[in-house]
């Protein structure tokens, strides 16, 4: 690059401790990158499936005589490669890529108010691969800098619904630093996301289901009953919520519908939801264009009984955005 010393090469010479590097494996975190000369983080690095190699990211900004034009300024990403026999490392002959490649060096840069989302096809995938990178604001003390990202969806349909639900705060994922977005949404799970993507926080005292007092999701389903959004899953007593039951594509339809205030029917006619007791709400998301159906790219079907995975759900709140406040 044309200007300052990357991170990595600083790192090699010794002029950036240990301490001074994070190693992103996942999940949502607002960090500050510093630049060359700045106490704090200077490096970044996002592991890849290639043993030994990387991403980083790091701050490219101008300090003293080291003076570099505004378009050159931003958080800098590259590719590492290295050689590392017996453990030794060091670069290989192509050593250190810009990345994306850039032959300007310029589309590597990402300044305050863009995003980088990491979709390295150089061989070489991120285990984080779908990381994304947001410069929110930077000053000499370095760039304040959010991640966000899933070790476990790079490869995933919904990366970017994903993404945004991350973004958005409605999802923590499923673990530190996994997402797990093949795994059922169960009914608990779904009164957090909606709960979280709608702000709800009156509770009902006197809302007390009998099977939910060692749920973890406890609070957010007595503000989803609060709401109206959900009645029990054991008419017509309705006095359980049944929290670890998978979530069906019907009883989606539902809960969105509540939540949304969805009244419009329209012409939508699924072939599969005549006997479902959800068949209303299912058209009223379809006329909504919160789903599309399950049998791409026909899309007849609804499947109102299947299971909802988590990247799914990810795609259904991510389309009821305009219904969020």
């Amino acid at each position: 690059t044309p200007y300052g010393t990357n991170a990595f090469n600083r790192y090699r010479a010794g002029w950036i401790d240990p301490s001074q590097v994070l190693v992103y494996t996942g999940g949502v975190q607002t960090i500050t990158i510093a630049p060359a000369g700045v106490a704090g983080t200077q490096m970044v690095a996002l592991p890849t499936e290639v043993e030994w190699s990387f991403i980083t990211l790091d701050a490219r900004r101008s300090v003293g005589v080291d003076a570099i034009p505004d378009s050159f300024q931003g958080v800098t990403s590259h590719y590492v490669e290295q050689i590392c026999p017996f453990g030794v490392c060091w670069g290989t002959a192509a050593g250190l890529y810009s990345y994306p490649p850039s032959p300007d060096n310029l589309d590597h840069v990402t300044v305050p108010g863009s995003t980088l989302t990491i979709d390295y096809d150089g061989g070489a995938p991120a285990i984080a691969d779908g990381t994304l990178v947001k410069v929110l604001s930077g000053s000499d003390a370095g760039y304040v800098v959010k991640l966000v990202g899933f070790a476990d969806v790079g490869s995933s349909t919904f990366l970017g619904d994903i993404l945004w639900l991350a973004d958005e705060g409605i999802t923590k994922g499923c673990d530190d630093t996994d997402f797990c977005p093949s795994g059922n949404v169960t009914r608990g799970q779904m009164a957090a996301f909606l709960v979280r993507a709608l702000g709800l926080t009156d509770s009902d005292p006197a809302i007390d289901f009998v099977d939910d007092d060692d749920s973890i999701f406890e609070a957010d389903i007595e503000k989803l009953a609060t709401a109206g959004i959900t009645r029990g899953c054991n008419p017509p007593a309705n006095d359980r919520f049944c929290p670890d039951q998978p979530v069906s594509r019907g009883q989606m339809a539902a809960f969105l519908v509540r939540a949304f205030g969805l009244t419009d029917r329209g012409s939508v006619d699924f072939t599969d939801d005549d006997d479902s007791v959800f068949e209303a709400d299912i058209e009223k998301l379809a006329t909504a264009g919160i789903t599309r159906g399950c049998n791409p790219p026909a899309n007849t079907q609804f499947c109102p009984g299947q299971s909802v995975s988590r990247g799914q759900m990810a795609a259904f709140l991510h389309r009821s955005e305009v219904y969020l406040p």
